[in-house]
């Protein structure tokens, strides 16, 4: 029998019909098939930032996941930044650092982010997640709210990949609602959905 350690995240891909988890402290992404068949479907199991081919890469505790057309986004805790894995098993970099924690909206790279936890994303390339609030640290509780296209579900060559935005300040900007609580971040935000 398969044996899991934490499981942080899952999402259910229509493309394929399975299931992959965020084994967060197994450090892999695993992937559950329709006939319930478990497989590892990246990740080497070391605690660290690796790009590479499948199980090939490492992650540092992958959390939030979301995944359509056959590419999966996840949130890499501990190494501050978005991960992409592709139809062929290809794990890359899409947004953020590793190592280098911090709030700056940008692009790719050059954008900061402090421990993206929980993450969706449509068919059209929206990508939204949760990470801590910068302004009270990253371990009270409160999270805010991001975002960034990815065209076309396809890896953005590097330097080319979209723009970074604090979702919560666009939506306030468009005069909607707010999503942030009076404190100013989203308290104790456990779960993302998009629905396409």
């Amino acid at each position: 029998a398969a044996r899991f350690n934490t499981i942080c995240g899952v999402a259910f891909d229509h493309h394929d019909g399975c299931l992959y988890v965020a084994d967060q402290y197994n450090h892999r992404i695993r992937r559950i098939t329709p006939d319930l068949q478990v497989s590892t479907r990246a990740g080497d199991g070391q605690s660290r930032h690796l790009d590479g081919r499948a199980t090939a890469a490492s992650f540092d505790h992958p959390c939030g996941l979301a995944a359509v057309a056959g590419w999966v986004y996840v949130s890499d805790m501990n190494s501050n930044t978005i991960r992409c894995l592709s139809p062929t098993g290809d794990v890359t970099t899409v947004a953020g650092s590793p190592g280098l924690a911090g709030y700056k909206d940008n692009v790719g790279d050059k954008a900061r982010i402090i421990n993206p936890k929980h993450l969706a994303v449509n068919r059209q390339g929206a990508v939204v997640f949760s990470s801590s609030n910068p302004s009270n640290g990253p371990s009270n509780g409160e999270y805010v709210l991001r975002s960034f296209m990815a065209e076309q579900h396809t890896v953005p060559p590097p330097g080319a990949s979209t723009l970074i935005q604090d979702l919560a300040a666009l939506i306030k900007e468009e005069g909607q609602v707010d999503p942030r609580t009076e404190a100013g971040g989203v308290a104790d935000l456990m779960v993302l959905s998009a629905d396409g």
